[in-house]
This record gives C-alpha cells, structure tokens and sequence, in this order.
C-alpha cells in the first residue's frame, strides 16, 4: 500500500485522488484482499430561534459505521462487498410560514426524528489487457423506506494507455411506506420512484505529471418524487406538497490534476455544471491540494463552491394555488449558494492506512458565481468528521 512518491503518476492516479466515477486507467485487481473500516458523524447547526415558528431548533445529527471488503479471484476477477449502518436523530424542516411581519419563519417537526437505515452492495469485475468492465447490485433499507439498484460498468484504455474511455449504466427500484400516513393526510402508504442513469467519460494523460477527465451523467426519475413529510403553506394553509412524477436531469464535469515535483504535491481543479426540467441549474468549482509530508503521511485541503437556481414550482409560501398544480417550499429546490472548507489527513505505512477527514459546510446569500440571494430560514448548516482504516492481508 505504500505509494511510489519517485512515479508522478502513481499520484495521480491513486484512490486518495481519484474522484468518484471517474478512473484514470483500466487498472489491475487489488493483489491482496483488503478490508476497510470506518466511521462518520454529521452534524446539523440549530436553526436561530427567530427563524423558528414552532418546533425544535435542533437538526439532524447521523451516525454512520461503513465496512468494505476488496480481494482478488485468480489473475483478472475483483469482489467487492460494502455495509453501511445509519442512525438519525433530530427535528426536520416542515414547512414555511409567514410570522406578524409578514417575514418567512420555518416551522419545524414537532417531535424528534429517530431512523436508522442499512446498505448492502456487492460488485464483481473482470480486468483484461486494457480494459476492465463490472456488475454491482444493491439494497437498502429503512423504516419508511426499501431501495433496490443495479449498475454496470466498463473502462477502455487506448494501446498507448494514454487514454481511458469510460461507460457506466444504473437502475433502481425505490418503494416509499411513509411512517404515520395514516395520520397525515397527504402522506402514501405505498408509493415507487424509479431511477435510471447513464454515464460517459473520458481521462487522457496529458504528460507525465498532468492528466484531464471530462464526464457526462443523464438520470431520469419518474413515479413518486414528492417527499412525503413536508408541507407548504398555499393560500395560508399547510398542506402536503407536490412535485411533478418525472425529473430529467444532465450534468457535466470537467477536472484537471497536475502533480507538482518540485513540492512533491498535486493541485486538483474540478467544475460541474447541472440542469434538470425542473429549471435547477447548478454549479459547482472544487479546488483540492495534495501535499505529501513525508513518505508516510499526507495532507489534503480541499474548498468547493456551489450555487443553484430554484425549481419553477418553488416559493416561500404560495398566495394562491399554482397553475399547474405543482408547490414546494422545500429549501432544498431553492436558490441558494453554499461553501465548504475540508481538510484530510492520511498516514500510510506498508500495508495499513488510516484517514481522518472533517468538513464544514455553509450556506448563504453571497455566491461565489456572483447572483443570487435567499431568504429561506430552513437553509443548512452542517459539520461532517470521518475516520477510516484499511488493512491489507
């Protein structure tokens, strides 16, 4: 596990940089089975007293335990098993209302939210002379909630291996059993979201210590898409929300990483740009620094922007019933802007590394793309710490 510092590359394309869906090279299975273990916490700010009409200030605060176990099958085969465990606690936004000034206050849930949910995957991948391909299937569960996913994927290297072209296809099966439906009106008692998604990408190695990713995702959703326990306030009364059955959404990203000798770092930009026909555009600019501190440890400060525009059937609170019947006071679909600031520290010796990551998270007015301003009072705040060991056998 422990890295080649002399091979700029070997930086690069390393797991510590590689984002998410995107991979660099077609690769070669682990050469020894792997296990990782960690822990996560996220945390919500409490929302300012003023900004709450009733309920408690408190948010949500989750626990999350995460397992991961990699290991080879002959010369060519990879496995892949992952469990998550989640534990929720805290109140929930519920819905805008307007306080004796006219101003929007949030109302928030009246009694403290408790779920926990549990995620299971498994993958297997088959690694050829330049190229690689896989099959991950996937389920989840929670008390209001069943998830069933199923995805493919395949990695093609060019001969002179400069070159990597990538292709992934997803499905999944949500069934949604809101909890108290029988008490809320509005609230289902067996509803189904159905989710589809495609990705293309392209990584070409620029040089020896520099590399370029360009990725496009398309996800449509269609069946139940509304989120069963809010509410908005339309002609001064709260009632349940509603948003279209159908979401089609494209988005784009664009990443670059350049590996530094001279201070044995590499600097990694990445932007992102959304749209969806539900009129949200987004987007997003990450900045990270990866800068070795000896042969064992590294450090990674990262600081990422965002700024979205909000849904056409979106508002505070709403004076009369929309046109199309549509209405959503979720802060979530709102215009907003939103920073974060993340540092991660890595020590990796041999064959054992540990991984210590902690997050801020905030969102306000002023937008690093230069528009825009909100004034919902449900906006989140949220710190997130993680902790994780990988062993290899």
């Amino acid at each position: 596990m422990k890295k080649n510092k002399n091979n700029p590359l070997a930086l690069l394309t390393s797991s510590a940089l590689a984002l998410p869906g995107l991979s660099s090279v077609a690769a070669e299975p682990v050469e020894r089975p792997t296990m990782s273990v960690g822990y996560s916490d996220y945390a919500e700010e409490a929302l300012a007293e003023q900004d709450v009409l009733f309920g408690s200030t408190e948010r949500y605060d989750i626990e999350v335990g995460q397992f991961r176990f990699v290991t080879p099958i002959g010369d060519s085969l990879q496995v892949k098993a992952d469990y998550s465990y989640d534990k929720l606690s805290g109140a929930s936004p519920w819905y805008v209302a307007s306080d004796a000034d006219g101003e929007p206050v949030q109302v928030m849930s009246g009694a403290t939210i408790e779920d926990k949910r549990e995620d299971v995957g498994v993958e297997i991948k088959r690694y050829a002379d330049s190229m690689s391909y896989g099959a991950r299937l996937g389920y989840s569960t929670e008390d209001d909630y069943r998830a069933r996913s199923a995805a493919m994927t395949i990695d093609v290297e060019s001969a002179d291996k400069l070159q990597t072209y990538s292709a992934a296809v997803g499905y999944s099966r949500d069934e949604i059993s809101a909890s108290d439906h029988e008490l809320f009106f509005g609230r289902p008692e067996a509803e189904d979201k159905y989710s589809s998604d495609m990705y293309l990408g392209f990584t070409q190695i620029v040089d020896k210590s520099s590399l370029f990713q360009v990725g496009w995702t398309h996800q449509r959703h269609r069946g139940y898409l509304t989120d069963p326990y809010k509410l908005a306030t339309v002609e001064l009364i709260p009632q349940a929300e509603r948003r279209p059955d159908q979401r089609f959404s494209n988005a784009v990203s664009l990443t670059y990483k350049k590996f530094l000798e001279n201070v044995d770092s590499a600097l990694e930009v990445s932007v992102r740009y959304f749209r969806d026909d539900w009129q949200i555009k987004s987007e997003t600019l990450s900045l990270g620094w990866h800068q070795n501190l000896s042969n064992y440890w590294r450090i990674v400060p990262a600081v990422r922007f965002y700024h979205q525009s909000e849904a056409y059937f979106y508002d505070l609170v709403f004076s009369e019933m929309p046109d199309k019947g549509y209405f959503s006071s979720d802060y979530r679909l709102s215009n907003y802007s939103a920073r974060s600031f993340s540092l991660e520290l890595v020590y990796e010796h041999f064959d054992w590394q540990v991984s210590m990551y902690v997050e801020e998270y905030r969102t306000g007015d002023a937008s690093f793309f230069g528009r825009g301003h909100n004034d919902h009072p449900g906006l989140v705040d949220f710190t997130l710490a993680n902790i994780a060991l990988t062993l290899a056998f």
